[in-house]
Formats: structure tokens, sequence, C-alpha cells
């Protein structure tokens, strides 16, 4: 027997720009860690050997990311065949990476719901073995959306319901993910929530010396105040449009500031905003970045972290922000963002995304050193309470030997 080992499945890992990837893969770093790593399964195209988990990491159909430039029914045609092309690919593959290792694993770990997991839990259930499956964001896998919403056809809607149904323990993010099966009329009883975790030691503030060090290391003038930072894709789900105006008058009150984004913007949709900012923005005074395997280090040299986001499971980026001390300023999600932000106290919420209210907050705390030193406290004093790697591993930990 495998005595409690996980194998984790998750189509996206880093590189790959996805929340759940990121949580997949960093609770599998733990997991090696303490030798509960069986391995993991994906589909981005990486160097394994460049990896700590190494072997352990094994690539399954990779996702394809360019786009096949035919006129519309010959693209709709191909699509078709690659589709089915590429599933088969996967059906068989899945097939024997779980039967040849199925003495080294007694729990399959699902981070979403797509063809993927589908047939890895159609085979652990064949193999009789433990599933787990994390949903990670509302309005895309949760129950209501999949049961409601006409973006899935009856046949895939049936599909994705059988894998929430057939699951062993579900976990969810947030108190909206778990809200979502009452209203998609679904029994709950083996729901959990579990929220993200935070690396409290990676993600911290710095003092005075070293911040100075590192903002000359990643090229940041020394001169400029206030740092903005924003940390996800250029999409207007995550409320790009929102933070360029927002950015647009705070650079009328800051000369000197320093704006910061990091995040995905090789789509359409991230490359419009992406030409939108450089247009309008003095090239010293704004940084983008498509991707950094060093958030943490930009987060370090901020001072504050404007979250736009419209709709987001847990957010990643949030807390590992307020884990460096920052002061941040949170899009008001309901039942999300307000279940982390106490406003006023370790964070500001803004309704509606006002954009005047971004501003006009930023500009009070700036005179106000007192009480931007008391919110910053607070806000490290919330992740290392709730949202540390150890709290929430030992959630983690209670499950996988519950299911042992």
């Amino acid at each position: 027997m495998a005595h409690g080992r996980v194998c984790i499945l998750s189509i996206a890992i880093p590189p790959y720009p996805s929340g759940a990837g990121r949580r997949a893969y960093n609770l599998a770093l733990r997991l090696n860690k303490n030798d509960r790593l069986a391995f993991l399964l994906t589909r981005t195209k990486l160097d394994t050997k460049k990896s700590v988990l190494g072997s352990k990491i094994i690539p399954i159909a990779p996702i394809k990311e360019e786009a096949i430039k035919k006129d519309k029914h010959t693209k709709s045609l191909i699509s078709v065949i690659s589709f089915i092309l590429e599933n088969i690919h996967l059906i068989i593959t899945i097939f024997f990476i779980l039967l040849f290792k199925k003495n080294k694993f007694d729990i399959i770990h699902l981070f979403s719901i797509n063809w993927t997991t589908f047939y890895t839990m159609l085979y652990s259930k064949i193999l009789n073995k433990k599933i787990i499956l994390s949903l990670t964001l509302n309005g895309h896998d949760d129950p209501y959306t999949i049961r409601k919403k006409k973006v899935y056809n009856t046949f895939k809607r049936k599909i994705w319901l059988w894998q929430i149904k057939n699951a062993d323990q579900i976990l969810v993010n947030s108190q909206q993910l778990y809200n979502s099966f009452d209203l998609a009329g679904l029994n709950n009883e083996k729901v959990l929530i579990i929220p993200s975790s935070i690396n409290t030691q990676k993600f911290k503030m710095l003092n005075e010396f070293d911040k100075k060090n590192l903002k000359e290391k990643l090229g940041i003038s020394f001169n400029k105040k206030p740092i903005f930072l924003f940390v996800g894709a250029l999409r207007k789900r995550k409320g790009a449009d929102v933070l360029f105006d927002v950015y647009s008058l705070l650079a009328k009150d800051f000369d000197k500031a320093q704006f910061i984004i990091i995040g995905n913007t090789n789509t359409e949709e991230g490359k419009h905003f992406h030409k939108k900012f450089e247009r309008n923005f003095n090239k010293r005074s704004i940084k983008i970045i498509d991707y950094s395997d060093a958030i943490y280090e930009y987060m370090q040299i901020a001072d504050y972290f404007i979250f736009p986001s419209r709709r987001e499971g847990m957010p990643n980026a949030l807390l590992e922000a307020m884990s460096c001390s920052l002061i941040c300023l949170v899009n008001l999600i309901d039942d999300v963002t307000n279940k982390i932000i106490n406003h006023k106290v370790n964070g500001f919420l803004i309704k509606n995304n006002n954009v005047q209210e971004y501003v006009k907050i930023i500009d009070e705390i700036e005179h106000d050193n007192k009480k931007k030193d008391l919110i910053s406290s607070q806000s490290r004093i919330t992740i290392e309470e709730q949202y540390s790697d150890i709290k929430i591993d030992t959630l983690y930990n209670k499950i996988y030997q519950s299911s042992d």
C-alpha cells in the first residue's frame, strides 16, 4: 500500500497563469516535503528537471496554446477532430499512468472540473481510490453555474455534475462557492471550506535597508514613492479597466509614483490593455511584467496593492500581498473578499469598484502614517492567524488521514 500518499492532478501549474494551478503546485511541494506526494499530473508544458519535484511531475497531453488560423468552417471542423484526438490521447495516457502507478497512491486530489479530471476520476473509481475534488472559481466550476448556465450543453453538464456527485470529498475555497451547492439544489454534506494558504516565511515585510537593496535589484528607483502593485491577468474579469482608471488618477496625484503590473498579457484582451497602459503612462512610471517567479519580491517593495477583480474563488495574490503587510484596496465581492478584508481594519473594501473611492482612500492614508502602520500590521496578522501554510496544512492532513 502507498500509506496515504496523494496523487495531485491540475491541468495547469506554474508558469501557466492559473490560481488553482498555483494552489495545486504549492500543495504538492508541501506534501513532497512530508513524503506524502506520490506524483503530480499536469498538462502544462515544462522542463521537469528544473522543478524541485523533478520526476514526480508527469506531463500528460500538454495544453495546446497556439490558435489554428483557418477560415471559420475549417477551424470548426479541425477543432472537433482535434478535440476527439486529444481526448483519445488523454483516455489512453491517464489509464496507463494510473494502472502502472496504482500501488504508489491511495488518494487522488483533483483541482477544478474538466475532461481530464473526468477520465482520472473514472479510472480512480475503478481502482478504488479515494477522490478529493477542489472547486476553485465561482462562475466557472461551481455547481450552480454548471447546472443553471447555458454555457454548458446537456451532455457536458451531466458529466460535470457526475464528478461533483461521485467525489468522496469536495473542497471549496470560499463561502460563495459553498453557497452555490444550496443554490444548485445539491447536498453539501461532503463539502468543506479550505482557503488558500500562504508561505509566510517567503511573503513577508522587509526592513528599509533590505527594501532599498531589493529595489535596486529589480530596477526600481529608490525615489519612486509610493509604489502601487497589481497582480493578475490583464482582463476585464480581473478589473483591468478599473485599474487603468485608478492608476491614471493616482498618476496625477503622485508625480513620483511607480505603477507595477504583473500578469499574463498574451491574450487578445491582455494585449489590448498592455498597449493602453503603455500609451498613456510615462515609461519610467509604469512597469508591466508578463510573468515572474518572484512576485513576492515586488510585493516586498510595494506600498499599496490594488485588487479590482470582479469574480474570484479565493484570491491568492490578495493573501500574499497581505502577508507582505501591504495596504490592500479591494473590490467588494460578497462572501469572498469581505470574508478576508475587515474594512478599515486590515484593508479597504471598495463597493462597485468605485474609482474615486480607491483614490480618496489612498490620499487619506498617505497623510496618516499611524493609520497606515496599523492597517499594515493587521494585514499581516490576519494571514498568520488564518491563512498560513501551517494552519491550512493541518486541515488538509485531517482530510487525507480520514481518507486513508
